[in-house]
């Protein structure tokens, strides 16, 4: 899986992402909400997102284990460092 995203809009500690989510050779765009905290010099990043598998072309699993829908949770912290 592979997310390409750009900011679309900040709004105090929310923000909302548009991108394209890459899986199974498909790619679909999703939207996503986030949430920003800085702590100290660093961000934490929380997002989350309702995926539908069928528009990935997923429409298969062993035994029926593939619900039609995952909950994506991103937890992430940007941290800057200094370049070499």
């Amino acid at each position: 899986m592979r997310f390409e995203a750009d900011v679309a809009d900040l709004d105090g500690d929310k923000l909302k992402v548009r991108g394209l989510l890459y899986a199974a050779g498909n790619h679909v765009p999703l939207d996503v909400d986030a949430t920003v905290n800085a702590v100290g010099d660093e961000f934490e990043i929380e997002a989350r997102a309702l995926v539908d598998h069928r528009r990935l072309g997923m429409t298969w699993s062993p035994m029926g284990a593939l619900g039609a829908t995952s909950k994506l949770i991103v937890h992430g912290r940007l941290v800057r460092t200094e370049e070499a």
